[in-house]
């Protein structure tokens, strides 16, 4: 009968994982009764390498379980004569750690497609604004439509091709930082199937930006350190849904300073979601965002914390 223990150890070094695995197997009846084998494998990715290792495991488990079984007829004196044992399998129980997954840690500006002032001001037609606008089959033209708010009210704009008017122009250069610019392209284009021209609509949604974005001194990776680093153990002990990780909104004001942090996805504990705000409060000051003319001005980011749920 072969006992096995399989021993599994873990050592995270920055994204890697020195991973030390150590499998003894005891065989009573024989003279032999340890064999170990270790497998020591360095620099590993977190999660593929890591499962390789594990089959390796249960390959050397499944052949140490046959050396048993052919090893398991053993002479025994009864009244003077020998009995022979038939050979018995006995399947271990192996236990295999489970990887600890750690949370992801984003931060970003809150906006979708972004879009400057400076191409906003400059533009003359659709393909100035849209890099990828699909102008070689959109030929067929009912309206464009620009929508966008302006001193807190929304504005629109009428146009009849992907030639900006006027109209068009002047209000896309009032549009302020961090507004957000929806263009509806109505056409229409024959249907394949049924050879009849039905009414479409192609929509883009883009948010002004800075000319400059807001920026943690030091770029990004060495923000996202930081955040690990002072994540407390009770940041890391909150629970989460995988599909529904933690955001919360924060603004980097004109003197590079966090201000106004608010939970806009819950982790779905007021203590959690406040340690995580108090986490935000505790960066040093970023070198702050700045206009076309150079001027300082605030910037919104969205902080995501979570599980990414594979």
């Amino acid at each position: 009968m072969a006992r096995i223990i399989l021993e599994d150890t873990r050592t995270r070094l920055s994204q890697f994982y020195v991973v030390k695995s150590e499998f003894t197997f005891h065989f009573p009846n024989l003279d032999t009764h340890r064999i170990t084998f270790v497998l020591n494998t360095e620099r590993l990715p977190q999660i593929q390498s890591v499962m390789k290792v594990k089959i390796v495991m249960i390959c050397l488990a499944v052949l140490v379980i046959g050396i048993s079984a052919f090893d398991s007829t053993i002479e025994e004196k009864e009244c003077g004569r020998k009995s022979v044992k038939s050979p018995s399998i006995i399947f271990p129980t192996i236990k295999i750690p489970q990887l600890v997954k750690e949370p992801n840690y984003m931060v970003g500006g809150r906006y979708r497609r972004p879009i400057s002032k400076k191409i906003l001001n400059g533009a003359k037609s659709l393909t100035d604004i849209i890099s990828d606008y699909p102008s070689s089959w959109i030929s067929n033209y009912t309206s464009v439509e620009i929508n966008a708010e302006v001193n807190d009210k929304q504005r629109k704009a009428t146009g009849k091709n992907a030639i900006l008017n006027k109209e068009q122009k002047d209000l896309l250069s009032l549009v302020e930082i961090s507004s957000d610019v929806i263009i509806d392209v109505k056409y229409r284009a024959e249907n394949s199937a049924t050879r009849v021209k039905e009414e479409r609509l192609f929509h883009v949604g883009m948010t002004v930006i800075p000319e400059k974005e807001a920026e943690f001194k030091g770029g990004h990776e060495k923000m996202i350190a930081f955040l690990k680093e002072n994540s407390g153990t009770k940041i890391k002990e909150i629970k989460f849904d995988p599909s529904e990780p933690v955001r919360i909104g924060f603004t980097v004001s004109e003197t590079g300073e966090i201000e106004d942090a608010e939970v806009i996805y819950s982790s779905g504990n007021k203590a959690s979601d406040t340690l995580l705000m108090k986490l935000l409060y505790k960066m040093p000051k970023w070198a702050p965002a700045e206009n076309l003319n150079g001027k300082s001005i605030k910037q919104e980011f969205d902080f995501v914390y979570g599980m990414d749920g594979c």
